[in-house]
């Protein structure tokens, strides 16, 4: 038989492409069965927002998206229901996760007396991701999140009844994030109680051997000096960051821009053409990562490339951030900057840097801790596929 999985797949993003990658490569290895990706497509009024494969990086994402990933020989566009049917035909279980796949946004409207879901980066509820017994007696959740724009507050009593309707008939719920816990705590306290955290499934399951090793020579031909010190940058525009990049400038670092293009880096790689598992192992290739993408940073982890972590969220609903939560868990507290706090300057992230490079860094921290998250994923997915189903 095979194993369905319904996650966030599309868009121009490395890391979403490379968890669903991730995720259908681990549940092989511990259910031993074929893992399909369901080619559930957004809503039309969310892949208008990504737009068209515009640039050598967009195509890149877009060509391993569409060729290398395990998708399903259909695909499907709007209504779940129809994938729902034809996942209950064609599957033995179903895996929603990971990424922010829990996420409502409901956004208030006329002075607040009602409240909408019309953002088209959180298709409304119930989507494609909260499936009901119609997809299938064997429903679980792996690294499901429902992000920061998730204010369970503002859920109305009958969503969240539904909400706490549809989780009952998941076998297992492994979620990402103490937020997701608190949010499921408030809608379906009886899921929330038997859930567990576990790692996003990039950290459960090594991609860089598919990549490692041509990826020196693709970096040189564009142009990283490996005779000198370099510095990786994928973090959004921000002054903070431009300055640090004049001060690492100025030390004689090469400065690089991946995923983001960013002002004053000596090269800006930000559209270069790599799949998304060059991206990867790219982090590997430089003496030290400046990140503030949640993924940019789980493959500097993995490569063990001393890492600064950035943040530009903020915490919301006095829960910690993504990247708050990589940072504590891999013992990268002291490397952690949210931007906005007047604590993170160019000066105290070039002191971070200095260090990092000179070796004050955690390297044996983190590959403990490495190798402790891919126990919990193996764990987790384990118990998992021999669970007795529910059907509600």
């Amino acid at each position: 038989m095979t194993i369905g999985i319904f996650t966030i797949h599309t868009g121009y993003n490395e890391g979403a492409t490379l968890q669903a990658l991730a995720l259908s490569l681990l549940i092989e290895e511990v259910a031993g069965e074929k893992a399909e990706i369901v080619d559930h497509r957004h809503t039309t009024q969310t892949e208008a927002h990504y737009g068209p494969p515009s640039n050598p990086r967009r195509r890149a994402i877009a060509q391993f998206r569409d060729s290398v990933l395990p998708l399903s020989p259909v695909r499907f566009v709007e209504d779940p229901r129809a994938a729902w049917a034809y996942a209950r035909e064609r599957y033995s279980a179903v895996v929603v996760g990971s990424d922010e796949i829990w996420k409502i946004a409901y956004r208030p409207r006329f002075r607040g007396l009602v409240q909408v879901q019309n953002d088209p980066l959180a298709p409304a509820f119930p989507n494609a991701y909260w499936p009901d017994a119609s997809a299938g007696a064997r429903r679980i959740a792996y690294a499901a999140t429902a992000g920061t724009k998730t204010n369970w507050k503002r859920i109305p009593f009958f969503r969240k009844w539904q909400i706490a309707n549809r989780l009952r008939g998941f076998t297992a719920v492994g979620l990402r994030d103490e937020r997701t816990r608190a949010f499921l705590a408030a809608v379906a306290p009886e899921t929330a109680a038997r859930s567990t955290r576990v790692p996003d499934p990039t950290l459960g399951y090594d991609l860089l051997p598919f990549a490692r090793d041509g990826i020196r020579a693709s970096l040189a031909a564009m142009g990283v000096d490996f005779d000198r010190p370099r510095v990786v940058i994928s973090a959004g525009r921000n002054p903070k960051v431009t300055a640090l990049v004049a001060e690492l400038n100025a030390q004689g670092f090469q400065t690089v821009a991946m995923s983001y293009p960013t002002e004053g880096v000596e090269l800006d790689l930000s559209e270069a053409g790599l799949s998304p598992v060059e991206w990867a192992a790219a982090f590997g290739c430089f003496d030290l990562s400046i990140s503030d993408r949640m993924h940019g940073c789980i493959f500097s982890l993995r490569n063990l490339t001393p890492l600064i972590v950035l943040d530009a969220r903020a915490a919301t609903m006095g829960y910690p951030t993504k990247n708050g939560e990589i940072a504590t868990r891999f013992g990268l507290d002291d490397f952690y900057f949210p931007l906005a706090e007047s604590r993170t300057s160019a000066g105290s992230l070039l002191d971070a840097a200095l260090r990092a490079t000179r070796g004050d860094w955690p390297r044996e921290t983190v590959a403990a801790r490495l190798a402790s998250e891919r126990e919990i994923a193996l764990g987790f997915l384990g118990a998992a596929f021999g669970a007795k189903a529910a059907v509600v």
